[in-house]
């Protein structure tokens, strides 16, 4: 049982009162008198962590404020660098005590262990590429196709430096060799071993979706999204769960002159996981917090964290426990054009999510649809 799931789930729930309470803080009328700035959203990055990865992952809208029809088309490149571990896995390498990769042999002993276990040690880029079109001041319509490449990793000795500049423990991280590509994963009887990076580009899910925007108050706005995602991924090479998935997102937005405010919740409906289809949940749920800041009209930053709900139906551990991410950004539009940067970090719980990635990311609103159209 995870004893701190309740305490986040009334966090969470303080955050929304809060966000609530933010929104009708204002008086409708005040915000006329703010300069209009053209805030875009919250970040668009995609959640690379082992568990996450298979099943479909929303990501919050942009801001329903600076919406214009018109096509929007956007290409985002994130690399996530991954360490993950259970309990028994620890004490393995531990007692083995060579920093070298997993072989055969090592992996009939990990599994000969009693318990369920996890070890994945890879990073994993991917280039999000997604075409939406917005049909009015309500209406959007979106598809995303993820192409994906797994490898060893090139952060591995930035991450080990980082450690010992700062007094942080390894990690284990010294007790196997850098810049591999390794996941050995057993849990109620489902197992997965790849000793080897699938080769070349893999083509991942695509998602479609649809939104509805309603603005209730003045420059606030209401969300409600419903998306599924399609089985087209190789479940053999951890790129696909095999399954369709889908799900709703409800959103709350708000603009306050240069400062944005964003909430979303969903929940998703999982199939059945091809390769794990007794470990996971039929359902999950996550939920995002962002706040952006305008610098000036044409540059803004964002702080964004979000929560996502074990995959796993039972277990202890990295199993159990919660994935809890956060993100800092930077972004800068001119025109039809807009560019970002951000990092993302675990924190809270360290065994099931990716270490640390980096995502880059480039929109390009068609001709008629401008970023920051100008001021009447």
């Amino acid at each position: 049982m995870n004893i701190h799931a309740p305490r986040r789930g009334y966090a969470l729930f303080a955050w929304a009162l809060a966000f609530v309470a933010v929104l009708h803080a204002v008086p409708a009328r005040a915000r006329d008198a703010l300069p209009k700035w053209p805030l875009i959203g919250p970040l668009q990055t995609r959640n690379l962590s082992p568990f996450s990865l298979l099943r479909m992952d929303f990501m919050p809208p942009p801001a329903a404020a600076g919406q214009r029809p018109g096509w929007d088309l956007d290409a985002r490149l994130t690399h996530a660098n991954s360490f993950v571990k259970s309990e028994n896995v620890k004490n393995y390498l531990r007692a083995r005590g060579q920093p070298r990769t997993l072989t055969a042999q090592d992996v009939q002993a990990l599994l000969a262990t009693p318990g369920d276990v996890l070890y994945f040690d890879g990073e994993i880029t991917a280039l999000d590429l997604t075409a939406r079109y917005v049909h009015d001041r309500h209406w959007t319509g979106y598809v995303n196709l993820p192409l994906l490449f797994y490898g060893g990793g090139i952060l591995d000795d930035a991450i080990d430096g980082f450690h010992q500049a700062f007094g942080f423990t390894s990690a284990e991280r010294d007790l196997v060799a850098d810049n591999e590509y390794q996941a050995v994963i057993r849990h109620s009887g489902d197992t997965l071993v790849l000793l080897d990076a699938p080769s070349g580009v893999q083509v991942g899910d695509p998602v479609l979706g649809v939104r509805f925007a309603s603005e209730f108050a003045n420059e606030a706005f209401a969300i409600i999204e419903g998306a599924v995602k399609l089985p087209v991924g190789d479940a053999d090479n951890y790129v696909s769960s095999g399954a369709v998935d889908y799900g709703l997102q409800l959103t709350l937005q708000k603009q306050l002159g240069r400062h944005g405010l964003y909430l979303s919740v969903a929940h998703q409906w999982l199939g059945e996981a091809k390769r794990f289809p007794n470990a996971f949940r039929s359902q999950a749920s996550e939920a995002s917090v962002a706040y952006e800041f305008g610098f000036t009209r044409h540059t803004a930053t964002v702080l964004q964290t979000s929560w996502s709900k074990t995959a796993f139906k039972t277990g202890s551990g990295p199993f159990a426990t919660d994935e809890l991410l956060a993100s800092l950004g930077v972004r800068h539009w001119r025109g039809n054009v807009a560019y970002d940067f951000s990092i993302t970090r675990n924190y809270g719980n360290y065994e099931n999510t990716q270490d640390i990635a980096a995502t880059l990311g480039v929109s390009w609103l068609l001709p008629g649809n401008p970023v920051n159209p100008p001021i009447n």
